[in-house]
């Protein structure tokens, strides 16, 4: 339970939400490798019954894990479920939100859609734009530069650049990071393009890969 006291005290710090935490809960209705990723507990946010899916941290789990595993209970359980975990890096907190996925990673952000609610540290945002590029980000940041377009796609850029998806992935979120490009999802895609007070003269040439 010091989890949920950690989750409860971060809730009430941030946005002054009273969360309450239901006690003697039964979940032998879900499988039992969820029972083992995840402590659930259940409790009431703004008067509405959910389900917290504490990460247990003994099985490494990929955004789609957690995004599939979410699901299923929710199917069986029929309640809204939160991701809580005490870290995650910067590309796996992009992919669930991505995903759908709502969050709380304790101490750090909460990404709630569903109460309209989306907060992050500032002072860890502020420490990842000082952050250096890494190589595959800066290579790429140097041809965006030298061929100019107004956007690109994540399959244009990993096919112009030859990487790999994953890699791209995690060039759009450390430039997206650092404010000079805004990612953004259009239909299926997922696109780049120069923020809006960076941009300048390139709109004029019009190109896109």
């Amino acid at each position: 339970m010091q989890t949920s006291t950690a989750i409860r005290n971060y809730l009430v710090h941030t946005t002054g939400i009273q969360l309450g935490f239901l006690t003697d809960q039964n979940f032998d209705i879900l499988p039992l490798y969820l029972l083992h990723r995840f402590e659930m507990v259940e409790g009431t946010l703004f008067n509405k019954s959910v389900i917290f899916a504490i990460d247990k941290g003994l099985v490494k789990l990929t955004p789609y894990d957690i995004k599939r595993s979410l699901e299923t209970i929710f199917n069986k359980l029929m309640k809204p479920v939160i991701y809580c975990t005490p870290a995650i890096s910067s590309t796996e907190r992009n992919r669930l939100m991505q995903y759908g996925v709502q969050f709380i990673i304790i101490g750090k952000q909460m990404y709630l859609p569903e109460f309209l609610i989306a907060i992050e540290d500032r002072v860890e945002k502020s420490a990842r734009k000082d952050e250096p590029f890494a190589p595959a980000t800066q290579f790429a940041f140097l041809y965006l530069l030298n061929n100019s377009p107004v956007e690109t796609t994540m399959e244009g850029l990993a096919e112009k650049l030859n990487y790999s998806k994953m890699t791209v992935t995690r060039i759009f979120d450390e430039l997206n990071d650092k404010g000079i490009f805004t990612a953004f999802n259009s239909g299926r895609r997922r696109l780049l393009r120069y923020s809006e007070d960076r941009k300048g003269g390139r709109r004029s040439k019009g190109r896109s890969t």
